[in-house]
């Protein structure tokens, strides 16, 4: 018996494999967008005249962060970004 569905096995995986269809390959070519990226570099070609206005000195940016501010103005800032905040 055992022989018999050996046989019977056998004769259906060949079967099978006779019945499978050939491997087709497929090919393709995935081609984006070739726009480029838009991209301005500014380079300097001379001097400026007036060196004055490219500095400035980090007293003058850490004043406006240090600097004194009024208890009632903050409150009422704090105030106003609580009542923001809720709608």
């Amino acid at each position: 018996m055992k022989k018999y569905l050996t046989a019977l096995v056998l004769l259906l995986a060949s079967q099978m494999s006779v019945a499978q269809q050939d491997v087709v390959e497929m090919s393709a070519t995935v081609t984006g967008n070739q726009e480029q990226p838009k991209v301005i570099y500014i380079v300097p070609w001379k001097r400026a005249d007036d060196d004055s206005i490219l500095y400035q000195p980090l007293n003058s940016k850490t004043n406006n962060i240090f600097g004194h501010v009024e208890r009632s103005e903050h409150r009422r800032e704090l105030k106003f970004i609580s009542e923001l905040s809720k709608e």
